[in-house]
């Protein structure tokens, strides 16, 4: 199987079993559109999202698994597994599980790495704050740099 193949497979798993969920297709020379979900797809019940966590309480894998089968790995495995999304898609802790983030029990929260050492973490978003709000103008393409604590803009298209 190779890559791509793997993809395509997470992303039907995830449209079959969050209806919500509406696949996209495009060519090249086309903007992307629906594809529908065939309807004698077998849907996926109790899916959700685990983040599986590390002794320091980091996250080392995000899996889409069924509750049952969390509880079955959990009691073989001896890991720490933690909720991201329910079986609907929603987010049960702020801000998604990806791997390097930190969970933070008691705020409910997954923290991403500290993405410059000049951020500072909102305490009630428990996302990074840059010193300085990133500009608005959406015609530039928008990379902090650390160096000079500024936003540099790159024209979009150029």
């Amino acid at each position: 199987m190779t890559t791509n193949q793997k993809i395509l497979s997470v992303i039907v798993l995830s449209a079959v079993s969050f209806p919500a969920v509406t696949l996209l297709s495009r060519s090249d020379n086309a903007a992307a559109k629906p594809v529908p979900i065939p309807a004698d797809a077998v849907p996926v019940d109790n899916v959700t999202q685990y983040a599986i966590l590390n002794a320091d309480g980091t996250v080392a894998q995000v899996i889409v698994i069924t509750d049952a089968e969390m509880q079955r790995r959990a009691a073989v495995d001896g890991k720490s597994y933690v909720k991201d999304r329910d079986a609907t898609g929603l987010s049960v802790a702020k801000n998604p599980a990806v791997i390097g983030a930190k969970y933070d029990a008691q705020k409910v929260a997954f923290v991403a790495p500290q993405p410059f050492t000049s951020w500072t973490l909102d305490a009630q978003t428990q996302t990074w704050q840059p010193p300085v709000v990133m500009p608005k103008d959406q015609t530039q393409l928008w990379t902090w740099d650390e160096k000079t604590k500024t936003w540099i803009g790159t024209p979009i298209g150029k």
